[in-house]
């Protein structure tokens, strides 16, 4: 296992990659209809790109030659001393193997690397992953609603690490 950054030119891979994971992981959490929305929205290429315009790090994680998952984080946002950790997924037939927690010590180590104290991250009040962050370290703080448009939200739990 390898984890890579990557540069803007690479982008294509994580969206590609959201494709395969997305209706697989959330087909019992949100409609297929919100799933389409949200990879046109935030996984579109111009939109990944905007994201590293914005100060966003993005890392895929290698077995071999083929990218198996990916990360995406932000350190001193939205206050100095804070990242919060924006995406992180795994292939689905290569869940449970460690990948997942390797990209999630990634993201952290680059944030203590960088003098946070923190990082915080978004998750859906349905979505399993909740125990995977709970088993790493985070604990949930909040609850919170975000309206994305088009009538769909995002109901979620906001969780947060510190150290």
């Amino acid at each position: 296992m390898e984890i890579v950054p990557i540069s803007s030119a690479e982008l294509p891979i994580v969206s590609a990659l959201s494709r395969k994971i997305w209706p697989i992981c959330y087909k019992d959490i949100i409609s297929e209809e919100q799933i389409d929305y949200m990879l046109n929205k935030m996984y579109a290429l111009e939109a990944l790109q905007d994201n590293v315009q914005k100060g966003h790090r993005f890392a895929l994680i290698h077995t071999g030659v083929e990218a198996m998952g990916f990360c995406s984080f932000e350190v001193h946002f939205p206050d100095p001393g804070i990242s919060k950790l924006h995406k992180l997924y795994v292939l689905p037939n290569q869940h449970h193997q460690g990948m997942g927690s390797a990209l999630l010590s990634y993201a952290v180590q680059e944030a203590k690397k960088n003098q946070c104290h923190t990082i915080f991250l978004q998750v859906n009040k349905k979505n399993p992953a909740i125990a995977f962050y709970q088993k790493n370290g985070f604990m949930i703080k909040e609850e919170a609603v975000f309206d994305i448009g088009q009538g769909f939200v995002m109901d979620d739990f906001i969780m947060h690490m510190s150290w």
